[in-house]
């Protein structure tokens, strides 16, 4: 026979005792109107079915007692209800885990031949292994059997940040390897070039030393190609300003020689560069290669040292400086 709850009747009611009376069916989720309810008493009944979540509502049970019925599933969220101090539901069919109730509040505890499974709740020694007897699921104290090890949350949770921070910091590793990378390639390569400008340096100037070897020789190339005297030997008062002014580098060669006799020789032209023309100058004696520099700015003093350490090279693919005038 099911229960019936009266609307204006269920307010009032504080507590139910149908011990013993052979009732079948469930309880309705509308006990929750019961909200003085503090005593329940149903054992030894035929009542089945799983227990409404609107049992856990009732926040001034006291005394719960659904022992020798046919009861099944979980129980609800009973934790809430904090003031219980009899709580007896072996001999039903039950199944979940134990809630973790106030045990220092209960005097009367009961949840054995059920289905419960999982780890006992701490009941602070206040009930012994009967209480729990007939459930083969659940382990630790008091029963003998010992629950496996459960991963903690916080180690779990320490091994996901561990993987994270290594993927992290492989990723910080490779991007300083890439940076490392670039930067020897790029060191690298300003070394090849600067190898480069350095080997153009050093030809340009041999090239130099060759240009002023083999100036004795332009004028009369330039002779040839046509190129007119006044551009060898420039302008009038250029000629002036370095007229009597040729310094001969200790060399027998050209002893006697004078710069008038040099600029009034036939020319011819070898090439240009950036800092003057080649010459090659013909004489009754001999050839003479001449370059005539331009816009270097540096003082005849400094280019006289110049001329001095170029002649001081010594090598026989290298023809010797003969004189120079500035």
């Amino acid at each position: 026979m099911p229960l019936l709850f009266v609307a204006h009747l269920a307010a009032s009611i504080t507590a139910l005792f149908l011990v013993g009376n052979n009732i079948g069916g469930g309880i309705p989720a509308e006990i929750a109107n019961c909200k003085q309810l503090t005593h329940l008493h149903l054992s030894g009944n035929q009542f089945s079915g799983s227990l409404p979540n609107s049992l856990a509502m009732l926040g001034n049970l006291k005394r719960l007692d659904i022992s020798h019925n046919k009861f099944s599933g979980e129980l609800p969220g009973l934790s809430r209800i904090s003031c219980l101090t009899m709580f007896l539901v072996q001999d039903n069919q039950l199944s979940g885990e134990i809630p973790k109730l106030d045990f220092c509040n209960l005097v009367y505890f009961n949840v054995s031949n059920n289905n419960f499974s999982g780890l006992i709740p701490d009941v602070g020694g206040r009930f012994s292994i009967s209480s729990f007897l007939g459930n083969p699921e659940l382990c630790g104290n008091p029963v003998p059997k010992e629950c496996p090890p459960v991963p903690e949350k916080g180690d779990n949770q320490s091994n996901g940040d561990s993987k994270d921070q290594t993927v992290m910091y492989t990723g910080y590793v490779v991007l300083a390897l890439a940076c490392l990378m670039f930067i020897i390639f790029k060191l690298c390569k300003r070394k090849k070039r600067k190898e480069r400008l350095e080997g153009l340096e050093a030809v340009n100037k041999v090239a130099v030393v060759d240009d002023s070897v083999s100036k004795v020789g332009a004028s009369s190339i330039e002779y040839k190609t046509g190129v007119s005297r006044s551009e060898y030997m420039g302008s009038s008062s250029e000629s002036a300003l370095v007229l009597n002014s040729m310094v001969v580098l200790e060399n027998t060669a050209v002893n006697g020689l004078k710069l008038e006799d040099l600029l009034s020789a036939p020319a011819e032209l070898l090439g240009r560069g950036k800092h003057g023309t080649l010459y090659k100058v013909m004489f009754e004696n001999g050839i003479l290669v001449v370059k005539r520099i331009k816009d270097w700015a540096i003082s005849c003093n400094e280019f006289e040292q110049r001329m001095k350490r170029i002649d001081q090279v010594k090598h026989r693919n290298v023809l010797p400086t003969l004189a120079f005038c500035c």
